[in-house]
Order: C-alpha cells, then structure tokens, then sequence
C-alpha cells in the first residue's frame, strides 16, 4: 500500500496542539506555529514563511481545536514541483501545505530573506528510495516524498 502524505517513520515525534479554528487542516499539510496566535496553521502560499514547523499527522476540521503534529523524525509530504534529492525544502508559494525546494537567499536564486529559519527539512526521497539500495530521484509536482523535519535533517 503506497504511503499518503502525513504518514512518518517509527521514530517521529508527534504532539497534539491547539489548532487555528479559521480553516481546515489536510493530512499530510505542512504546518507552521502562529506566532500571533499560537496556534497551528496550514503553511501559506506566501513565499519564506518562518516555523517552526511540522507535518499534519491526521486531518483536522475548521472547527476542531486541536491538530496532530509531527514535529521531529520523518514525515511524508507533497512537492509542489521539482526538488533534487538531498535538498533541503522549505513551503510552496503557489500551494498550501507543500514544499519546495529551497533556494539559500546567498545564491542569485534565492528569495530575499530567505533564511535557515525558512527550512522545513531535507528531501530524502520517494517512499521506496534513499534506502541504501536505490538513490533518490527529483520529484515533480503533486508527488509524495520523505523529508526529514529540521535544519539538520
């Protein structure tokens, strides 16, 4: 059975925490604290959004208060576009919920501002690569991939 995005490896380290009560969470979203309200939140399509970050565990309604969390280990997400493998990713501009890769605000690619704070994790591939067996590939756009959460990966 292929994994969804939200699933994550043995290991991870999840929470349940107060959600935003102003829209929906999908499972599998990347979420960020809402350091005005803190609460979490669907990561918005707005480019460099700051974390800390975490991967929506299980779908949360509009109106429900609490979310589960995976804030530390390995998750799967969705890419919204092309990521090289090994990359660290950081949130989509056109998508809510999925990652990209990130671009360091040093290179001439990079989006001002565009920080270490602003990652999300490291690519590490689809669900039956990067096991010492098969080397990871590029994803595209909609593909569910494994990061590992945190600048460190």
């Amino acid at each position: 059975m292929p994994v969804l995005a939200g699933d994550y490896l043995p290991g991870a380290v999840l929470i349940t925490g107060p959600k935003g009560t102003a829209a929906a969470i999908a499972q599998g979203d990347v979420v960020m604290c809402d350091t005005t309200n803190h609460v979490w939140v669907s990561v918005p399509a707005a480019a460099a959004q700051i974390g800390p970050f975490g991967v929506a565990a299980k779908a949360a309604a509009t109106t429900d208060t609490t979310v589960s969390v995976v804030i530390e280990g390995r998750a799967y997400v969705t890419a919204d576009g092309v990521i090289h493998p090994v990359h660290y990713v950081m949130n989509s501009a056109s998508t809510i919920g999925r990652v990209i890769e990130w671009a360091s605000d040093v290179s001439a690619l990079g989006t001002a501002g565009v920080n270490s704070l602003k990652v999300i994790g490291q690519y590490e591939g689809h669900e039956t690569e990067g096991d010492q067996k098969t080397l990871p590939t590029n994803t595209a756009a909609t593909d569910v991939v494994r990061i590992a959460l945190g600048v460190s990966g």
